[in-house]
């Protein structure tokens, strides 16, 4: 959720930002999801191909300046969560802050508007990022093979929920060249959470689907050491009743200041390639293999740039790693996609 007095210190931080880097209801049910081959990567630098992944570009310096499209969804004005889709080729799905109904929108890499989806039976308190990861099979286990929408709606300003929820939902499959569709999804699973350590406010999810498991990481205005929690995929339906307890797996520093305040992060479906999004910029991680989300955050990151926005909380990895996509807030937002 968007702290009414920061716009005008959000401008400033991103001039100072540009300069250092240079350079609505529905009624219809949605169709059913099928199984799909991962989609091709969108571009020649892929994940282990020369070049390597973005993280590796942004080190490298050649990452400078964004390709940018508008998007065409006119009821997505305070953008906060952010995914790239691995099995709709071209596809991004996005959603409002808190505010909004309990919607996703989907749109094409060009910014055209392809979709919007309620998902029946669940309220929004603070809807605060997006990410796609495993669906489940009848047993509540993750499969690798088909990928759901996970929604995390663990924004609290004032550190007061007792509990957070999180959503998932089998991601739509989308028809190449169809009109913008509106649909309903149903059966979507809702997973109430709480902290260890009392409530947190909290904007950023990770779902890994090489561990089975998810990762909230804390938000605090002032900037500093936050908390980074973590829980299972599996077992959603146990006991519905009651809320599962996190567990603490790390302290994560962002760095001082408001601009730190961490606003979104998201992790490539092979779990190599780690981002975290601040209102001041990207920090971007190398994950090695055997290494947990916990281990790669505690390295050093190298930092990418984000563009000049009044109020930028989103980011999304592409599939393949080799790119990193980030949307602010506002009307007819710009999507950046930033890759050498």
């Amino acid at each position: 959720m968007r702290p009414p007095s920061l716009v005008p210190v959000l401008v400033a931080v991103g001039v100072a930002l540009a300069a250092a880097a240079c350079g609505s209801d529905v009624d219809a049910p949605a169709p059913a999801p099928t199984t799909a081959d991962p989609a091709p990567a969108t571009s020649s630098t892929a994940v282990g191909a020369p070049g390597g992944s973005v993280v590796e570009s942004v080190c490298a310096g050649r990452v400078e300046s964004p390709a940018t499209v508008e998007v065409a969804v006119p009821p997505l004005v305070e953008a906060s969560g952010l995914a790239v889709s691995r099995t709709n080729d071209g596809v991004l799905w996005a959603h409002n802050d808190s505010g909004d109904s309990a919607r996703v929108f989907a749109f094409g890499a060009d910014g055209a508007r392809l979709g919007t989806y309620r998902l029946d039976g669940v309220d929004a308190v603070d809807w605060e990022d997006l990410a796609l990861g495993p669906a489940v099979d009848a047993a509540g286990d993750p499969v690798d093979d088909r990928d759901a929408l996970y929604v995390a709606d663990i924004g609290d300003n004032q550190a007061v929920r007792p509990v957070v929820t999180l959503h998932r939902v089998d991601e739509p499959v989308l028809a190449a060249g169809a009109g913008p569709v509106r649909a309903r999804l149903d059966d979507v699973e809702s997973l109430e959470v709480r902290y260890p350590d009392g409530p947190h406010d909290a904007e950023a999810l990770l779902v890994d689907r090489t561990e089975g498991s998810f990762t909230i990481i804390a938000k605090d205005l002032a900037g500093g050491a936050v908390g980074v929690y973590q829980g299972p995929l599996a077992g959603w339906g146990d006991d519905p009743a009651v809320p599962r307890t996190l567990e603490r797996v790390a302290t994560f520093d962002p760095g001082p200041g408001f601009v730190a305040s961490v606003t979104g992060a998201d992790l490539t479906p092979a779990g190599d390639v780690l981002a975290v999004r601040t209102y001041g910029g990207v920090h971007l991680y190398e994950r090695p293999a055997g290494a947990s989300v916990a281990d790669a955050l505690a390295a050093e990151p190298c930092d990418g740039p984000v563009p000049f926005e009044a109020q930028g909380e989103a980011v999304a990895l592409a599939p393949d790693g080799s790119a990193y996509y980030t949307l602010p807030e506002g009307e007819r937002p710009r999507l950046s996609r930033w890759a050498p």
